[in-house]
């Protein structure tokens, strides 16, 4: 929020000469980031297509050292998954963990894919029931799409809830193409 002027009325004037002035800077502005950006897309220009040709012999080298490394795992990496030679370290580094179905899916069939974690679940939830999450939360989005409804409306109040909307001061200046 624009910082509160001391406690005096505005005038007509007053708002009218801001308002201008407002434009003005903002289409100053505009100007400005108009020519900033040119000056930065001539930079990318000129330095792009050796960004690139660079970034390509990295990726090439890449996957020699990595070709490298997996052909010689056992040898180069006896002490732990990586080492450091020459100020670089390589080596392998364990993901992230997550849940996947056993069976091999070939051609990634959806609903296939749909039907194993359904069956999935119910095996977990007989033989490893503190494994199983359920979640329940209210439906904010639901709430906000349906608060006119008058059921909804006496629902929240009874529930000790409200949906409230911040209102917030802006201004837009309408941009006019130059001739």
């Amino acid at each position: 929020m624009a910082k509160a002027i001391a406690k005096k009325k505005i005038t007509l004037e007053a708002y009218e000469t801001a308002l201008k002035g407002y434009v003005s800077n903002d289409n100053q502005a505009c100007t400005l980031a108009a020519k900033r950006d040119k000056a930065v897309e001539a930079l990318d220009n000129k330095y792009n297509p050796q960004f690139l040709e660079i970034k390509g012999k990295m990726d090439a080298d890449f996957a020699v050292i990595q070709q490298y490394c997996e052909e010689n795992r056992e040898a180069m990496f006896v002490g732990g998954k990586s080492i450091e030679t020459n100020g670089v370290k390589v080596g392998f580094k364990d993901g992230k963990p997550k849940v996947e179905i056993l069976e091999p899916i070939e051609g990634y069939d959806a609903e296939r894919v749909k039907e194993l974690w359904e069956a999935a679940l119910g095996l977990v939830k007989v033989k490893l029931p503190d494994y199983v999450r359920t979640v329940e939360e209210i439906s904010k989005a639901k709430l906000i799409e349906d608060r006119e409804q008058p059921a909804v409306i006496r629902g929240l109040v009874k529930c000790g809830l409200c949906i409230v909307q911040d209102e917030t001061f802006f201004i837009k200046v309408t941009k006019t193409k130059k001739k």
